[in-house]
């Protein structure tokens, strides 16, 4: 059943309003149920697959950056449903992990009530008592009055929805919906468990060589998929997961306690003594800015980091990892390499292959996307290091959701005519032969 709709029947509401950044989450809600949808908002989407959408075109808006990735998108779609609506922001670009209700919260929150509340969405308002549940594997809170306005999840952003929920309940009903089923942590969760990235990951801990009993950070956990391998692999391990987002560190917490990891939630003024992280085939998860870490000086045996370099101040990271890892304990990290060219299993021109990248403003300035890790390793004054290039894949047969969202990123780096190009040489090949996309990733060991 619909995820969505099942929250939409288990509130007992008929119609709401949907915003989220993530199409997908509302796609089969509006092709199964049509009459449930009042009105949708996409607020910096990366990408938009108009159909689904199109009957809703003059009852959708739109809000993208005035350049890069999400504008392209809203331009797209926009081409697809002319009447859509569209809000630029002006000098500012989303990016995956944008706390944009933070940084245009006025003008995200006004844009939504004015939009949804000038359509005709009926007489039924929703009066509901502040309450927070639980629907299947779908969390849920309620605040407000008025039509109702289901809020799905932010890509990355830390923030999500919290800065202009109060604005927002001036008008709406609001439900925030999160929970292991929508938002990015599909995406997360698909990607931790393709077997090439769980070697990739195993390879990582191998070349480590924690040592029993030893205390593990895992520096930018996100979904804590990977922190569940480690625990899985080295029971006698204690694993601590730490992150910015609190959304994704919720999130976190459901995974490992439906999977019966006993997980212990320290995410505030909490004293970090060894204590409390000694929990051997525990799973710790605490608060953290990879530039910040709030631990103590030489604290863990062993940190990692994988894919969280590009998105911070890297060499500020690397400091931070440098200090709170135990003189001769382990480091290892891993980043995506934009330096290294994906590769699709699919008949087309070099010419277009060459076109086929990372787009680079998923790179934050300060990060690192390429080969200079290993540099930047030993300028950290780590020692001993191992140096792995590294490529993953996913495979269309027997991973179709990852290998699809990989393929809808291949397709923004390019023009219109090189995207039917590409999608030609994708038709021309037979199911059969089992469709492949692959990314390059760096990774590095080194030791304190």
């Amino acid at each position: 059943m619909n995820k969505v709709n099942k929250l939409l029947e288990h509130l007992n509401i008929s119609k709401a309003f949907i915003a989220g950044q993530i199409p997908t989450d509302m796609a089969s809600l509006c092709k199964e149920y049509p009459d449930k949808v009042s009105g949708i908002g996409f607020i910096g989407a990366t990408e938009i697959d108009g159909s689904p959408f199109q009957v809703y075109a003059a009852r959708t808006i739109v809000f993208s950056s005035d350049r890069g990735i999400t504008h392209s998108a809203a331009l797209n779609f926009q081409n697809q449903a002319p009447t859509i609506k569209v809000v630029k922001f002006e000098g500012y670009e989303i990016l995956p992990w944008t706390d944009i209700a933070i940084d245009r919260a006025s003008e995200l929150a006004g844009g939504i009530s004015n939009f949804f509340l000038n359509l005709d969405f009926g007489d039924e308002l929703v009066l509901e008592a502040t309450q927070d549940g639980k629907i299947d594997d779908i969390y849920f809170s309620i605040q407000g009055s008025g039509p109702a306005l289901v809020l799905l999840p932010f890509m990355l952003s830390a923030a999500q929805w919290d800065p202009i929920i109060g604005e927002l309940c001036k008008s709406f009903t609001v439900i925030v919906a999160s929970g292991p089923s929508l938002g990015f942590i599909p995406t997360l969760e698909g990607r931790a468990s393709l077997p090439t990235y769980t070697s990739m990951f195993s390879t990582l801990l191998s070349f480590m060589k924690i040592p029993n009993n030893g205390r593990v950070l895992e520096l930018g956990c996100g979904t804590g998929a990977l922190c569940r391998q480690a625990i899985n692999s080295r029971p006698d391990l204690a694993v601590t997961g730490a992150d910015i987002n609190r959304y994704l560190l919720n999130g976190a917490y459901q995974l490992a306690d439906e999977a019966g990891i006993q997980v212990n939630k320290y995410f505030e003024g909490t004293e970090f003594s060894e204590d409390l992280f000694n929990g051997v085939g525990q799973f710790n998860l605490t608060f953290s800015d990879a530039t910040k870490i709030p631990f103590p000086n030489n604290f863990f045996d062993a940190v990692y980091s994988v894919t969280v370099l590009e998105e911070c101040d890297a060499n500020q990271a690397l400091n931070e990892i440098y200090r709170v890892v135990k003189p001769g304990g382990a480091v290892g990290t891993v980043v995506r390499a934009i330096d290294m060219p994906q590769w699709l299993d699919l008949n087309v021109e070099d010419e277009l292959w060459s076109k086929i990248i990372i787009p680079p403003q998923l790179i934050s300035p300060s990060g690192i996307a390429d080969k200079s890790l290993y540099g930047r390793m030993a300028d950290a004054k780590f020692k001993d290091l191992i140096m792995f290039p590294y490529l993953f894949s996913a495979n269309r047969k027997t991973d179709p959701t990852i290998y699809d969202w990989y393929l809808r990123r291949a397709y923004q780096s390019l023009t219109e005519d090189e995207q039917m190009d590409l999608g030609a040489a994708r038709d021309n090949i037979s199911e059969k032969r089992g469709l492949i996309f692959s990314q390059p990733l760096h990774c590095c060991v080194g030791w304190k």
